[in-house]
């Protein structure tokens, strides 16, 4: 584990805070590849007797193929200090360029996963579960303003596999 980084059993953060209020990158390894996507929507909560985190990513998504053919991700929460290179990473696509060498964020791994040496707060994740999200069943609630064009998100579930936060 990097020496930067202590690992941690609660969170002591308010997870609707992190989840609405805090920016935070979706990071996940293929091969020798790392790619990382600014990520709006996300839950934190316990399913099937786990603590697990659940991220939503649409298939046009250059991280979405990713995400399909690997097991493990990671959650980087960070400072509002890198919110423009946060942002960056929504912005751009893997596709197009380098977006690890364009905002000069570091990576460092645990277990294989990638996360970045700036986020305050890391959750290293193994995929569980993945569902795409059906139009059919949104109830009370009209989602349609966020899916115009279609590109309805996949909803990835992981089994937290730990919490690692920044050494104070």
């Amino acid at each position: 584990m990097n020496a930067n980084f202590k690992e941690i059993d609660k969170l002591t953060v308010n997870p609707f805070d992190l989840m609405k209020k805090d920016t935070f990158l979706l990071s996940v390894k293929q091969g020798e590849k790392t790619n990382a996507m600014r990520c709006g929507w996300g839950m934190l909560g316990v399913l099937w007797g786990v603590d697990v985190a659940a991220v939503f990513v649409r298939p046009s998504r250059y991280t979405y193929g990713m995400m399909e053919e690997e097991d493990t991700f990671s959650l980087c929460f960070f400072d509002r200090e890198f919110k423009e290179e946060v942002e960056y990473f929504g912005k751009v696509s893997a596709r197009q360029e380098d977006k690890m060498q364009k905002t000069g964020l570091t990576l460092s791994y645990e277990q294989d996963i990638p996360y970045f040496h700036e986020a305050r707060l890391v959750i290293l994740c193994q995929k569980i579960y993945r569902q795409d999200l059906d139009p059919t069943g949104f109830v009370n609630f009209s989602a349609e303003p966020f899916y115009r064009s279609g590109d309805y998100h996949k909803t990835y579930v992981g089994r937290i596999l730990k919490i690692l936060e920044k050494a104070q």
